[in-house]
């Protein structure tokens, strides 16, 4: 199976996907209603997480549509899914999907990860019906400078040397962290029609949905910004304190959404 730089199997995922859930299935769910999803539509999550946007879905399909789930980890989707809602343990890179099966293919924060995003796009497009859709969102980590608003020039300062480090370890373990940007020539490049992208961005006070994400995933890859000498022990401590402080506040990264048709 594929592997990530922040495993779904620690302990810092309930609070990633709780951040992720509040601060961008909104962003999501507009694109969803934009796209059209609605009665009786088969769609596919790929890389479903806690499970939510799957739930959306499955509500808004109706009981004569159905919504499939896969993740490489399932362990947190929860329980008292409706009946129209399948959970499946599935690696996306090296496991097959029915092709023509689906009127809606989605995946969140995953390709950016992968070390063959347009193989696996590809296998997304192909698992479409004709005239089926595509959407795919992800960060795009450089197109936007952080402006973090501090007590202290200090802790802006401290912001942009654990941003930078936390950039680093997540390039050494494959992530493009500049991955959003090219959504646009890549969709086209599937042959997809009617192709869109656009961006959203926010700004996380501390102590936020957001703010709680980066100290979830700073502290989860703490022992390789540490290790590697990119931060100290007390750095680190210093920054999860300071992304909890009322007073800060920093933009977020650009979340890059795109979506295309597969022609009829």
């Amino acid at each position: 199976m594929a592997e990530y730089v922040l495993d779904n199997a620690e302990r810092e995922t309930e609070q990633r996907f709780a951040s992720l859930e509040a601060c961008w299935d909104p962003v999501t769910i507009v694109h969803f209603e934009r796209i059209g999803v609605s009665d009786g539509w088969a769609c596919l999550e790929v890389g479903g997480g806690g499970g939510s946007l799957g739930a959306w879905l499955g509500r808004r399909v109706g009981a004569e549509g159905r919504v499939l789930v896969t993740d490489i980890d399932p362990r947190w989707m929860g329980a008292g899914r409706a009946r129209n809602v399948e959970v499946r343990l599935h690696d996306i890179v090296n496991d097959e999907l029915d092709e023509a099966s689906f009127d809606l293919v989605h995946a969140r924060l995953l390709l950016l990860h992968l070390p063959e995003p347009r193989r696996v796009l590809a296998k997304m497009v192909a698992a479409l019906k004709p005239g089926g859709w595509v959407l795919i969102d992800d960060f795009d980590c450089t197109w936007l400078p952080f402006v973090p608003n501090c007590r202290e020039d200090v802790d802006a300062r401290l912001f942009l040397k654990v941003a930078d480090a936390f950039h680093q370890v997540l390039e050494a373990g494959g992530v493009d962290i500049a991955h959003g940007r090219g959504f646009y020539p890549m969709l086209l490049a599937q042959g997809l029609v009617n192709v869109e992208v656009d961006g959203s961005v926010q700004v996380w006070p501390g102590g936020s949905a957001g703010a709680l994400l980066w100290r979830a995933n700073i502290e989860q890859v703490r022992a390789k910004l540490v290790g590697g000498g990119l931060l100290t022990e007390e750095e680190v401590e210093r920054f999860c304190r300071l992304v909890e402080d009322p007073e800060f506040s920093v933009n977020s990264y650009v979340l890059v959404s795109g979506w295309g048709q597969r022609a009829s």
